[in-house]
Order: structure tokens, then C-alpha cells, then sequence
């Protein structure tokens, strides 16, 4: 899980040591899209979020159940931020995780562009959602809601007003 005050490959992850120094097995994949394997790397998730990058997710966790650190009948997942993304994603894709964490996540890819301070970011991976709202809608979870199994927890902090309509929109509430 990406640790929420991080900010780069080398940083300390406190939620994933406080798990491992419980006893579990923790995976921290550095999926394509993200910083620290240079411009090549990012530039594979362009337009292709819960894609490779799912894929790579799923890959390391077979890795870690046939090499027999993880039960496959007792697996979780979790993360924050695009971290939360991906476990949102997840839970709409597949069944294994018996439960999910999801933290400042992205349901809705189209209702979240433009809540950030800048949308180049969102522009770069996807363009606009006016003119190409059809990615957006691919790769949001949201869109895939009536496959979801997997018990969820969804935070979101109440200062963090970026993603506090994504959030909104993923709750069962609406609350």
C-alpha cells in the first residue's frame, strides 16, 4: 500500500511495515504508470489504467503464492491514492481478495478530472473527458460496480477536499 505521505520510490511505507511486523506477507509493487523505472515505464499506463497495471498487480501476487508466502484463501488487499485505485479496481475484477481497503481512491475517473488544483496530470494519461469520456468510463471501477464481492472499506479524509467526490460517488450512501 502506498504510504499516503510518501512521495517516491525510496520512501518508508509505515503501513506495510506495521503489517509485515505483524506476521503478514506484504506486496508493494511498483506498477507501470509510476515513478522510478524512467519516462518508458510511466508512458506504458497511458490511457490503460486497471490494464497492464492490474496485470502486474495480479502477476506479483501469484508470484508470492506459489513460492508459498501467501494463502491464496486469505488474501487482501490495499492502497492510497492510486493505491486506492487499483484496490477499488480490484474489487470490481476480481474475487480473490477476501477484503479490500481502498484510501482516497478514484471510483469514477470522469466525476474526479478536474477536482485537483490542475488536470494535466489526468490530461496526460487520458485527455479530457468531453472529448474522450469513453476511457474514462473503461477505466473506472465504477463502471464495473455490479461485479463487486469483495467487502470494502473506503477511506477518505475530510481535508483532503481532491478526491472527496470520488469518494462520494463509490459509497453506497452517498454519504
Amino acid at each position: 500500500m502506498e504510504d499516503q505521505l510518501a512521495d517516491g520510490v525510496d520512501s518508508f511505507n509505515s503501513w506495510a511495515q506495521l503489517l509485515a511486523t505483524r506476521g503478514y506477507a506484504v506486496l508493494c509493487p511498483n506498477v507501470r504508470g509510476s515513478i522510478g523505472s524512467g519516462h518508458r515505464f510511466i508512458e506504458m499506463n497511458r490511457a490503460d489504467w486497471g490494464g497492464g497495471d492490474f496485470k502486474d498487480v495480479m502477476a506479483g501476487v501469484d508470484f508470492l503464492v506459489a513460492r508459498g508466502l501467501a494463502d491464496n484463501e486469505r488474501l487482501g488487499i490495499a492502497g492510497w491514492s492510486y493505491g486506492g485505485y487499483m484496490s477499488m479496481w480490484a474489487s470490481t475484477q476480481t474475487n480473490r481478495f477476501k477484503a479490500s481497503l481502498a484510501g482516497a481512491g478514484l471510483s469514477d475517473l470522469a466525476s474526479e478530472f478536474g477536482t485537483e488544483d490542475g488536470s494535466s496530470y489526468d490530461e496526460w494519461f487520458y485527455g479530457t473527458p468531453y472529448e474522450k469520456l469513453d476511457g474514462f468510463i473503461k477505466s473506472s471501477p465504477i463502471t464495473y460496480i455490479k461485479n463487486a464481492r469483495t467487502p470494502t472499506l473506503i477511506l477518505q479524509g475530510e481535508g483532503d477536499l481532491t478526491d472527496l467526490r470520488s469518494a462520494k460517488a463509490s459509497s453506497s450512501t452517498g454519504d
